[in-house]
């Protein structure tokens, strides 16, 4: 362990705990009230800690174990006490092979200390990315040989803790290796759960200096002249040639050569005493001058200097001494001994010394001073050169060593500087560095090359230098030369091939070399294993590069890791560094290995404090300190920007643009970049901007940077850019090109890696054939992998197995056989039916020494896992329904494939709620699909293809944008859906059938009483036992027990028996165990039955054994196994029919892609394992930026309305797209749309059009005025209601981004489409009647009304919003049509459910009533708006219209505004619409024209032309006094005309009160049909009393009766009667004056029975329709009499006599115009009822009220008809024979006159006045008179039986006492109860009343029938309110009991609980309580009953019926 980690030592050893609990462990805490530690150490609910370093401790802590998986995984612990905490950090640090870590713990030896063990870090455990245990140590080297027990121990690392131990893997009882969790792979579970996490992994900025490694890299060689050429002395002859080769062989680079021969020389002039002392000077003189450039030996060289001057004292040494005080430093200007500078030598040497102590400027001085006057060698060009590279002039220091190359060709120097000189031209300007010579090495590598060709060019030089050099072995110029070339290459990364030349040179020769060492640590490159720290301390000790030996020795310890042994190098050299000028070094290494802030703080206070460091190193050098501390992040960056603004130069703006791509903050680093290319002219940059806007997901950006840099064509940089504009268009999805720039780098690189690449790049594009041949051309080529091999293999699944199969096997091999390729090609096995492998590969894979990827479970084990599975993927699944979780997202959870996600829910017709509810986008609002572009997700593609529509949008659009991975996914899923091991799956389907046909018997598995088995397989086998025991059968199994039958022993038994042949016998390998003899002789003598395990059958079956065997015995086998069988054959189906579909989809988009209009968009998320989530987010991403629309079917996704500015539709957007712009036909648009109900496509609210549809084609039940629904019909209903009853899944609470739940979305939705489709109905065709069912069908089905709606706004904001839709439904018929008619019709039809329901709810009537002013207020302020004149006008005329026909109450509210008064005065005062928008003349001109015709004569037209129209008026009377105006024209070829009625001021003629003038008043009113016409009732009545007042007026005594007594209820005076012959007109009183005059003049007994049979028949059903006719309109006239202004101040005598003369008068017409027109009969009585309601008696139940018995208000026909009849012939005392037939007629003909009491009711009871008219014909009570007339005919003892049921009698106590007294209560007991209780009781009637009651429902004694209910009902009215609770909840259970109990029909009971409920509430909570025990026929037919009560229900009770009938109607949907 390092330093820090010793720190930390004592606060880990207190913090680590053991864990005290069936398994033992360790914890370590991470907090005072938190710990850590692994999942299998915590198996209990509660488990102790103990702290052994702190006391021994203990603690109680609870494991937070909630959805862990069964995967090993850190574990929370929440501790119950608080426990004092260190403060340590975890740490997210990745560990490399080799690391060094430590850990702590307590081991299996519970009272063992803790202990530190070392352990070395070998990899990662497995390629799973989802395997938490993810570290693997190496224990072998350890002396430690069990770690059990040490599991939850800390992993220690970097001073920080990395992980946690997991578990051991032993051989041979030993621990092998320890594998453990990281902070690493857990990231998430930290950051859950708030664990604070120290995390290193950002980009790492790495200071550089000068970008250059350094001196010790540096080739550092002093420049020489490489032998001096001229000579002092004239040498002549041998001697000259001599010499001059041995110089040339020194300067050629031949040194030792040179030094040899030159050595030699010396010797043999020394031994030759005749050779002259000048010459052997010479000599001395050349070897003094070597021993100074060569050996830098100044002693050897002053001998040999001194020797030379001894030989010839007139030696000029000059050269000597200048070289040498320029070494020694002693003459700071040596080469001024060299003046005059006269010879080319000491010019030459003159250089040399400049150059060597850097006066450039001098040497140039001479350079320029002696160019023309001394004749320059090739040493001289080689100096020259030198010179100018120093001083950038690069062009001139070629040519000068061109010079001397063309002088010495194979100079080593020469070419060594040539490269150079390429190397410094080929660096930016920027780069390049005065007094500069050589190149240093770079070490990040960051710099890339325009003239990349120069840098090739110096390759070439260097080589040639290399080869030079090796002819003369010269290894220290080889060495420069290596380093030099190593160096220069190391400039640009692109040039790493050509480096491995010279770098495997030097490491072959020279393994210490720095260069080289130094260049492999930066790369990251293997090093050699000789290379170790401790040979380069050694070197560092004895070779002269002292510096470079250390540096290199810290850099090696450090790329080990050993930072330890790097600080240790650094202060032991410390002085080094000092000496050799490299503090910088230093401080850059200190800041790089010192772990310690305290330290890093002092080295950085030091570095201020430095004055030996210039200040720009030093600011770079602290960018290092910074970067060590993460709280100083700001102040790094603020200082590499200081650094930048201070020097500008390309380093610093390197250094920020390295830092910023470490921090990913691609932004900032394209902000550098654009100044590396704009300001620095380095278009290397555009590298860098390629991909900072790559990485910012700009790819068009990157593509224009990537062409514009493309189109440099600067060398080398080809396939760079090939390979980003690759990425770039693979991201934008643009896949050809891709693939065409990709297929440029194949050719010009081919490797594994872009073979790969293009694979995907095919595959993405829908080339699968492509994909796969590339592969193949990478395995031709030698590049074959186990990846390439997989994907080759992957590739061939679906067209050829045997190919898929070996290349899997190929795979396998290529991997060494690796456990992780193993269970991949397993699977391939069972794809490719090679299930014969599986079982070796998987033996392979648990076998495997080292990784177990597999695990041993046991069955409970499994069963547990399997439960949280389950568990999980039902919270995964419960999310999904409810809209909380992208469907995309829940299929990458689930590791599924979206297209078996989808199809098989399709194929199914079971669909998981696809679209959000709450949407519904109009046409208007999809204006952007206008320009023909869309985004389609895959989810989309799916639903369109399957409904048929997707090659319709595809047509209709110019773009659409797929994912750009779509067709690899389509390919994929293809490939993964089908069945694994399918062969076999089908083998064992083809045995279960021939078992059926044998007729084998599978049963189900039988469980004994008493079951113990802790084994799960020991309960299984348990339950087969008890099976066979069951059905009397043997067991018979492979492994059978001892009193089991094995499968061989059948075998045996039939070869015996001869059933089957030897052959087959010995196949089968029948060996039959020692003692199981037995067995056979009972099978064969007492078996017949056998239960078989399905294995055996299926062997039996490979056999062909199982006919033999089921001839032989009865077979039996498990049920369950052989449903599962079935199950796995029908998945084989359903799945290729999955395989199926998506080939038919990928063949249409790959069409369409074909042609243009699929594009591909770019995947911008590729998060692993996140496949459709990915697709998803990327289509949203490319829908916002190319804005354009976006499709997707998902149903939280289309819970948001637009993805930016661009809408977000779905499939069901689109179908109403292209119906609307035509695209698809009407019938293809429904069809697609039944097509989405029937497969139960949830949550879609049914398109306008496709309903009206629907609905159009439904008949109608024209008897019940209701809808009959069609199928479709029916399948629409019942779809909308499963979207709403509670219990489906829409959204009941408002979500963040929708304003309202999405339950209530839908419904108004619902309504707003409802609403619409009542528009289109009432503007359609269809005849009245249909227009009003279909209405009704639509608010009771398809609207708000329907369905509980508004819960989110309040009980008050829900009356509102109901209040709302009725007023919307009232302004609707202001502009629902043109046609007055409809919009007449409309309003009654609104008017005919509206009325109940506002009877029921008066407060929502004024809510209504509110809200439809406003909506008024806001339809003139659009009104106001609108500019065109004919529009306006238009629009003003059908607002102003549908007020005209809006129901009464609602019009006079609207008139009260002052606003909507005035334009609806303007609309009928202003403007004559005529028919049409057309026809219009303004009210002034009208006015004008009827001045004009007035003055001229009845009938006389005139002509009149307006606006090109010709106008014909006139006038005639309508009427005598009734003017109108009569006005003609043409429309087209149409004639055309109107008429109105004008001004009775404009009459000629007075008044006319005759009867002749209102004759033709009332025909006139009849024929116009002007009775239902509200603005034409003013015409029923006579303008004026008066008329009436001639022959009837109470007030002034007038009576005409003679006149008029036919008509009026009264009696009339003999004298006053009428003769006989009166009109017979169906007046039901007239006729009753007949029978009064009959009976006046005493008429035979014949005519008198004519007249009374004619008289009950209006009562009866022979003449009741009549007689109806006649009370309605009696009724309509009363009303009008009574809402007439004229008339309404009239006495209500008059009133009521003028109502019956009036309905004489109008019914004299109606007949006579019913025998022109039958129809008109009906149509009147119907029209007379729908305004009225039916005419009905005033029935048993009433109480007795006031009032006239006369009055129109409550005269009924029984009154007239019957008691009128009895009163007269009571008072004529009518002759016996009359009476008696009377009686007769009434007991036969109509009995239940007699016996219902709902008559007696009607006859004697119902009305009580003082006030009764004089002399009214029916006022006296039925049985009064009844009594009077049987009396007449002496038959009164028919009567007795029918009295005695209904006629209360005197002694009303004495009766109750009776009643109390029988058994049970009679009818008639009970019918006198009611009677009684019609009239005031007092209280002891009541009370004797309430026992009666009380008595006989406690025995159930009342009849079950709906009269006797009633009745009784009735009855508990009047009792007390306690008794009648009691009564109520008592009646209402028993009936719920006998409806269920199928006693009562659902009708019979819903008539009894309408009578027995007391209330609503009542009948609301029995029908909630009972309806589920209704059959499914019951419950649909009872829910429309329920379904019509919500509109006369009041506002309480409308939820609770809505509630019911929805469930009512669910509830039958599912039974059916």
């Amino acid at each position: 362990m390092n330093e820090k980690d010793r720190i930390v030592i004592t606060k880990i050893e207190k913090i680590v705990a053991k864990v005290d609990g069936e398994e033992k462990g360790n914890a370590v805490l991470i907090d005072s009230k938190r710990a850590l530690t692994v999942k299998h150490c915590v198996e209990a609910e509660r488990v102790k800690l103990i702290f052994p370093n702190m006391g021994y401790k203990a603690v109680w802590a609870v494991p937070q174990l909630t959805g862990m998986g069964e995967e090993e995984q850190f574990v929370l612990l929440e501790l119950e006490t608080e426990v004092e905490a260190e403060e340590v950090a975890f740490e997210a640090l990745q560990l490399f092979p080799g690391d060094i870590s430590g850990i702590y713990g307590f081991d299996a030896n519970f009272f063992a200390d803790g202990r530190w063990s070392k352990l070395r870090f070998t990899g990662t455990v497995t390629q799973n990315e989802n395997r938490v245990t993810d570290l693997l140590f190496d224990t072998e080297t350890n002396k430690e040989a069990d770690f059990s027990g040490l599991s939850g121990s800390p992993i220690i690392a970097d001073g920080n803790i990395i992980g946690i131990v997991a578990q051991q893997n032993t051989e041979d009882g030993k621990a092998i290796a320890i594998k453990g969790i990281s902070v690493r792979s857990s990231i998430e579970f930290f950051r859950a759960n708030a664990i604070p996490v120290v995390k290193k992994e950002q980009g790492e900025y790495q200071q550089q200096k000068e970008l250059m490694f350094g001196d010790h890299c540096q080739v550092r060689t002093p420049v020489t002249i490489a032998g001096i050429q001229d000579l002092q002395t004239r040498l002549e002859g041998t001697y000259k040639e001599k010499l001059e080769k041995t110089i040339e062989l020194h300067r050629t680079g031949n040194v030792n050569e040179a030094w040899d021969r030159l050595s030699r020389q010396i010797t043999e002039l020394d031994s030759d005493p005749c050779i002259r002392n000048e010459i052997k000077a010479e000599f001395y003189y050349r070897m003094a001058i070597w021993y100074l450039e060569d050996k830098n030996s100044i002693a050897k060289a002053q001998k040999k200097f001194d020797k030379a001057m001894e030989l010839n004292p007139e030696l000029d040494g000059c050269v000597f001494r200048a070289i040498k005080q320029s070494m020694t430093g002693e003459n700071a200007c040596a080469e001024d001994l060299l003046e005059p500078v006269n010879t080319v030598d000491k010019f030459n040497v003159y250089l040399q010394i400049c150059i060597n102590t850097g006066k450039i400027e001098k040497a140039s001085e001479k350079y320029l001073e002696m160019d023309d006057v001394i004749p320059m060698n090739a040493g001289s060009c080689y100096l020259i050169s030198i010179m100018m590279l120093l001083q950038q002039q690069y062009e001139d220091a070629g040519e000068y060593i061109d010079k001397a190359l063309a002088k010495e060709p194979v100079n080593p120097f020469y070419h060594l500087i040539k490269g150079v000189i390429f190397y410094w031209k080929a660096l930016p300007e920027d780069m390049c560095r005065e007094n500069e010579l050589y190149p240093s090495m770079l070490m990040t590598g960051i710099l890339h090359l325009e003239e990349k060709e120069l840098l090739t060019s110096a390759q070439e030089e260097y080589r040639q230098a290399f080869q030079a050099a090796e002819q003369v072995n010269n290894e220290e110029l080889t060495k420069v030369i290596l380093n030099t070339w190593v160096n220069a290459l190391s400039v640009d990364g692109s040039f790493e091939n050509d480096i491995m030349e010279p770098l495997q040179i030097i490491q072959s020769r020279y393994p210490l070399n720095v260069t080289a060492i130094i260049y492999r640590i930066q790369r990251k490159m293997p090093i050699p294993p000789e290379v170790t720290v401790e040979k380069l301390e050694k070197a560092a000790k004895k070779e002269s590069n002292k510096i470079g030996y250390v540096i290199a020795a810290i850099e090696l310890s450090i790329y080990q890791h050993d930072l330890k042994k790097a600080k240790s190098l650094l202060h032991e050299y410390r002085a080094l560094f000092l000496k050799e000028k490299h503090c910088d070094y230093w401080y850059e290494y200190i800041a790089r290995t010192e772990d310690k802030k305290e330290n890093l703080q002092k080295w950085e206070e030091e570095l201020d404090a430095d004055t030996e460091v210039e200040e720009i190193s030093k600011n770079r050098l602290k960018c290092m300190f910074l970067q060590q501390d993460s709280d100083r992040e700001q102040e790094l960056e603020n200082l590499l920007q200081a650094n930048y603004a201070q020097t500008t130069s390309r380093l610093d703006l390197l250094n920020l643009i390295t830092y910023y791509r470490g921090q990913n903050n691609w932004v900032k680093m394209l902000e550098y970049a654009e100044l590396l290319v704009n300001k620095h002219l380095d278009d290397y940059g555009m590298l860098y901007q390629i991909q900072g806007l790559v990485e910012l997901q700009e790819d068009e950006k990157a593509l224009e940077v990537a062409n514009a840099l493309e189109a440099k064509k600067i060398w080398g940089t080809e396939a760079e850019i090939s390979w980003d504009k690759m990425h770039i268009y693979r991201r934008m999805g643009e896949y050809d090109k891709a693939i065409a720039a990709g297929e440029k780098v194949w050719l010009e690189r081919p490797s594994e890696h872009i073979a790969l690449k293009l694979s995907e790049l095919y595959a993405f594009n829908g080339q699968e054939s492509k994909a796969l041949h590339i592969l193949l051309a990478a395995e031709q080529q030698g590049l074959s992998s186990v990846t390439i091999y997989q994907k080759i293999s992957v590739l061939y699944l679906d067209a050829d197995k045997a190919n898929a199969w070996e290349y899997a096997q190929k795979a396998v091999e290529a991997s060494g056989r690796q456990p992780g390729i193993l269970l991949w090609a397993l699977e391939i096995a069972n794809r490719t039916g090679r299930s014969d492998y599986t079982g070796q590969y998987l033996q392979e894979v648990i076998s495997h020494k080292g990784q177990h990827l597999l695990e041993t479970k046991s069955i409970e084990e499994m069963l547990e896992i399997i439960a949280q599975n389950r568990q999980e993927t039902e919270q995964h699944t419960q999310a999904l329904y409810d809209g909380k979780m992208f469907s995309h997202l829940f299929v990458d959870v689930s590791k599924s494939t979206y297209a078996e996600y989808f199809l098989r829910q399709w194929n199914a017709g079971n669909m998981v709620p696809l679209e959000f509810g709450g949407r519904n986008y109009r046409e208007e609002q999809m204006t952007d699909m206008k320009q023909g572009k869309i985004v389609l997700d895959y989810s989309s593609c799916l639903l369109l293809q399957q409904l048929g529509i997707l090659s319709n949008l595809l047509e209709s659009m110019r773009t659409v944008y797929v994912s750009g991975v779509l067709f690899g996914v389509l390919s994929e899923e293809i490939r993964k859906i089908p069945v694994r091991q399918e062969e076999l799956a089908r083998a064992n389907y083809r045995t279960m059938e021939k078992c059926r046909d044998l007729k084998v018997e599978f049963v189900p598995l039988e469980k004994p009483e008493e079951i113990a088995k802790p084994d799960a397989m020991q309960r299984l086998q348990a339950m087969r036992e008890e099976t066979a025991q069951h059905y009397g059968a043997k067991w018979v199994s492979g492994d059978a027990q001892e009193a089991q039958i094995r499968d061989t022993e059948v075998i045996a038994l039939l070869y015996r028996t001869g059933g089957i042949s030897e052959d087959t016998y010995k196949q089968y390998g029948t060996e039959i165990a020692e003692g199981r003899e037995n067995i056979i002789r009972e099978l064969e003598q007492q078996v017949q039955t056998l239960y078989v395990d399905i294995d055996i059958l299926e062997k039996w079956d490979e056999y062909n054994l199982l006919a033999p065997i089921a001839r032989r015995f009865r077979l039996l086998s498990d049920a369950d196994n052989y449903h599962a069988i079935q199950d796995r054959y029908q998945e084989i189906l359903d799945k290729k029919k999955i395989c199926e579909q998506l080939e038919e989809i990928r063949a249409i988009l790959l069409q369409y892609k074909g042609n243009g209009k699929l594009v591909f968009f770019p995947m911008t998320e590729e998060k692993d394992d996140m496949v459709y989530t990915n697709m998803l987010a990327s289509g949203l991403k490319q829908a916002e930026k190319q804005k354009i629309p976006f499709c997707v079917d998902d149903r939280t996704m289309t819970g948001y309305a637009s993805v930016g500015e661009n809408n977000i539709y779905n499939t069901f957007d689109l179908l109403q797209y292209l119906y609307r712009s035509h695209k698809i036909t009407r019938e293809k648009y429904c069809d697609t749309y039944e097509k989405a109900i029937a497969r139960k496509i949830q949550y879609v609210v049914p398109d306008t059009e496709y309903v009206f549809y629907t609905l159009s084609s439904a008949g109608m039940d024209e008897a019940a005025g209701r809808l009959l629904e069609t199928d479709t019909l029916t399948a629409l209903r019942e779809y909308v209601l499963s979207a709403l009853e509670m219990n489906s899944f829409l959204q009941k609470e408002r979500i963040e981004h929708v304003n309202i739940p999405e339950r209530e979305a839908y419904i108004l939705c619902l309504h707003r489409e409802s609403m619409e489709l009542i528009q289109k109905v009432w503007q359609s065709g269809m005849p009245f009647e249909k227009k009003h069912a279909v209405s009704n069908w639509i608010l009771e089905h398809f609207s708000q009304f329907a369905f509980e709606y508004g819960d989110y706004i309040g009980e008050e904001g829900k009356k509102d919003s109901l209040a709302i839709q009725l007023a919307d439904l009232l302004i609707k018929g202001t502009h629902i049509t043109w046609n007055e008619n409809d919009t007449a019709a409309y309003y009654v039809w609104l008017d005919s459910w509206m009325k109940p329901y506002f009877q029921a709810n008066p407060e929502m009537n004024e809510r209504t009533i509110k809200h439809l002013g406003q909506f008024m207020d806001a339809f003139i302020g659009q009104l106001r708006s609108v500019k065109n004149p004919d529009e306006n006008r238009v629009g003003r005329h059908m607002f102003a219209m549908g007020i005209k026909h809006m129901p009464e109450q609602y019009r006079e509210a609207l008139l009260q505004n002052e606003e909507i008064r005035q334009l609806y005065d303007e609309v009928y005062n202003v403007y004559a619409i005529l028919l049409s928008e057309k026809t219009a003349v303004p009210q002034d001109r009208v006015n004008h024209w009827e001045k004009q015709i007035l003055e001229k004569g009845e009938n006389d037209p005139m002509t009149e032309e307006y606006k090109g129209v010709s106008y014909t008026i006139s006038w005639n009377y309508l009427l005598p006094g009734y003017p109108r105006m009569n006005i003609y024209w043409k429309e087209g070829e149409s004639e055309k005309e109107m008429h109105f009625l004008l001004a009775r001021e404009h009459s000629r003629e007075k008044d006319d009160l005759s009867d002749e003038f209102e004759k033709l008043r009332k025909e006139k009113v009849l024929e116009e049909d002007w009775l239902f016409r509200e603005d034409m009732q003013k015409m029923v009545l006579p303008k004026s009393p008066e008329y009436f007042k001639q022959y009837y007026d109470c007030e002034t005594g007038k009576n005409q009766t003679t006149q008029i007594a036919q008509a009026l209820p009264i009696e009339i005076q003999r004298g006053e009667m009428a003769e006989d012959g009166m009109e017979d007109n169906h007046n039901p009183i007239r006729l009753l004056h007949r029978l009064e005059r009959k009976l006046a003049i005493g008429s035979t007994t014949g005519d008198i029975m004519a007249v009374i049979t004619d008289l009950f028949s209006y009562a009866g059903e022979e003449s009741r329709e009549y007689g109806m006719l006649y009370v309605l309109l009696l009724r309509y006239i009363w009303q009008l009499f009574r809402n007439t202004e004229h008339y309404c101040d009239n006495s209500p005598e008059n009133l009521m006599m003028w109502s019956y003369l009036w309905a004489d008068q109008m019914m004299s017409t109606m007949m006579k115009l019913a025998v022109q027109y039958p129809a008109y009969r009906e149509h009147w009585l119907r029209g007379l009822q729908r305004m009225l309601g039916d005419i009905k008696t005033e029935g048993l139940h009433n109480k007795t009220k006031q009032g006239d018995p006369v009055s129109p208000e409550t005269v009924n026909l029984y009154r007239i008809c019957i008691n009128g009849t009895l009163q007269l012939l009571s008072r004529y005392k009518v002759t016996q024979q009359v009476a008696s037939q009377t009686i007769d007629l009434l007991l036969e003909k109509y009995p239940e006159w007699m016996e219902n009491a709902t008559y007696y009711r009607e006859g004697n009871l119902t009305v009580k006045s003082s006030l009764i008219t004089a002399n009214a014909m029916f006022t006296n009570n039925f049985y009064e008179v009844v009594r009077e007339v049987a009396i007449l005919g002496k038959c009164t003892e028919k009567l007795c039986d029918k009295e005695r049921r209904v006629i209360l009698s005197d002694t009303r106590q004495q009766s109750l006492r009776e009643i109390l007294g029988e058994e049970k209560i009679t009818p008639e007991a009970l019918i006198y109860l009611l009677l009684l209780t019609r009239e005031p009781m007092n209280e002891e009637t009541q009370t004797a009343v309430q026992h009666i009651i009380e008595k006989n429902v406690k025995q159930n004694a009342i009849v079950y029938e709906e009269r006797w209910q009633t009745a009784l009902s009735y009855i508990v009215q009047e009792l007390p309110e306690d008794f009648r609770k009691w009564y109520e909840e008592h009646e209402l259970d028993r009936i719920g009991k006998k409806l269920c109990e199928h006693e009562l029909t659902w009708e019979e009971a819903y008539r009894l609980v309408e009578i027995v409920a007391d209330g609503w509430e009542g009948f609301v909570s029995f029908w909630e309580k009972n309806v589920d025990q209704l059959s499914a026929e019951a419950k649909r037919q009872i829910a429309d009953v329920i379904g019509s009560l919500q509109y006369v229900a009041p506002y309480a009770y409308l939820d609770r019926l809505r509630k019911m009938r929805i469930r009512l109607e669910i509830s039958a949907i599912i039974h059916v």
